[in-house]
């Protein structure tokens, strides 16, 4: 869902440090989106009377991953690491499937030295370099 607010309230919306996915600021207001949660929604209703709260449309995760991802099998994204590991993911709002060519080939680049070595995962994405590592021996 995601929430308009009057522009007046952004430093106030910032204090109470609600967990959001993402904030535009525009000239008038700024919009964030979250997902729901009731006790969260209940506060912002409470101590944000003027927002404008709207629902998003459902996303059939299960379709858009069996439509738009080449490693969906099963019901699930299946990402082969090597020959005898490979990844699950469930379908869902993230950002990837490791299908992009600059994922697949840091994968290929950090799978044969990955093991016990530390590994940090700094991006925008859905942590798919990280669950990679550990399950190849991180």
């Amino acid at each position: 869902m995601h929430i308009i607010f009057p522009i007046k309230d952004y430093t106030k919306f910032l204090d109470f440090q609600f967990a959001f996915h993402a904030i535009i600021e525009e000239e008038n207001h700024f919009t964030v989106f979250l997902q729901s949660d009731d006790d969260q929604l209940n506060l912002m209703k409470k101590v944000f009377p003027e927002a404008q709260i709207i629902p998003d449309e459902e996303i059939d995760w299960l379709h858009q991953s069996q439509e738009h991802s080449p490693y969906f099998k099963n019901g699930q994204i299946e990402i082969p690491l090597s020959e005898e590991k490979t990844l699950y993911l469930e379908p869902g709002p993230a950002f990837g499937d490791a299908s992009h060519p600059t994922t697949r080939l840091i994968l290929s680049l950090l799978l044969p030295i990955v093991l016990d070595k530390s590994v940090l995962d700094i991006g925008a994405g859905n942590g798919v370099l990280s669950l990679a590592g550990v399950l190849m021996g991180a």
